[in-house]
């Protein structure tokens, strides 16, 4: 889709803890938004175990973009 839009993208694959990983590889790459998805998986597990995008977008320089 974006890139029938003529928007250019990458998508990369991470293994490792979810918001140090994009937070540095973010960085690295020079990124100026990084995309992020939440799974509504429910309060309960939001307070206990807290959400990745969440977490990023604490400690990224980079903006991000958290969608549902």
């Amino acid at each position: 889709m974006l890139a029938g839009a003529g928007i250019a993208h990458a998508v990369h694959g991470l293994i490792g803890e979810p918001k140090a990983d994009i937070a540095l590889f973010a960085s690295s790459q020079g990124a100026e938004l990084i995309a992020m998805g939440t799974r509504r998986t429910g309060v309960m597990q939001h307070i206990l175990i807290g959400s990745a995008a969440l977490k990023t977008s604490i400690i990224c320089n980079v903006p991000i973009a958290i969608m549902r």
